[in-house]
């Protein structure tokens, strides 16, 4: 009688147990879910504002034909200007005529229309102010394990993207994808080569990700990505 008693016993043991990890899986896998689900949902807010107060826009993308661009030139108001580039990335400027303004960011720009002002002396120290107005049309590439590869076009008035929106945009990873390195080729204006950038996208959702990563991770026009199958 006893040795029943044990052997029950012993058994409802097992089965507590047995529920106990089952459960605590269960939970662990839940608890993973919301993670992953905090970091796709909060990571391009959180991430977007910290990277638009730590750089300058002005300072990255470079104009090209079809955008248009806005000069002015302070208390000059008759040399103020707004026009589309032209194919060859020109734009005529009162005084100046044809300048080429392609493959120049912002501040590039304005630095060259102060120094030839000065140097046709129309101007002693002028002060150039450069925007661009409307963006031609911007693409990403997106290959590999995603469900929709190929160009992707910007949404109208971005010119950068957090990598999580652009793997959105091309209806998200496959199952076979390889998160842990992502590779993303930007092209190094001026310098005939690209450069190559891993992500680990479950660094990402995890949140370890410094401010310097989170800008490097920043997709940006003519970025080809690409997102290799893992192995198991």
């Amino acid at each position: 009688m006893a040795g029943k008693l044990l052997f029950g016993l012993s058994r409802l043991s097992v089965w507590i147990i047995v529920g106990g990890v089952l459960l605590w899986q269960r939970m662990r896998i839940s608890f993973i879910r919301t993670v992953y689900f905090l970091a796709f949902s909060l990571f391009p807010f959180v991430g977007g504002m910290a990277n638009e107060e730590a750089s300058d826009p002005g300072a990255f993308y470079r104009m090209q034909p079809g955008d248009t661009v806005q000069v002015t030139v302070f208390n000059e108001p008759d040399l103020a200007v707004s026009q589309k580039l032209d194919p060859g990335g020109v734009i005529i400027v009162p005084l100046l005529g044809r300048t080429t303004l392609a493959g120049l960011n912002l501040r590039e720009a304005e630095q060259k229309l102060e120094e030839l002002f000065i140097s046709e002396e129309y101007l002693i120290s002028p002060q150039v102010t450069v925007a661009i107005v409307n963006y031609a049309d911007q693409v990403f590439y997106i290959f590999g394990e995603v469900n929709q590869p190929g160009a992707k076009t910007f949404p109208e008035g971005k010119q950068s993207l957090d990598i999580l929106e652009a793997i959105t945009m091309a209806g998200d990873l496959s199952q076979y994808a390889k998160r842990s390195e992502i590779v993303i080729r930007r092209p190094v204006p001026d310098e005939n080569r690209e450069e190559k950038i891993i992500v680990d996208l479950e660094d990402v959702l995890r949140g370890n990700n410094s401010l310097q990563t989170t800008e490097l991770m920043k997709i940006y026009p003519e970025d080809i990505i690409f997102v290799p199958e893992r192995l198991f």
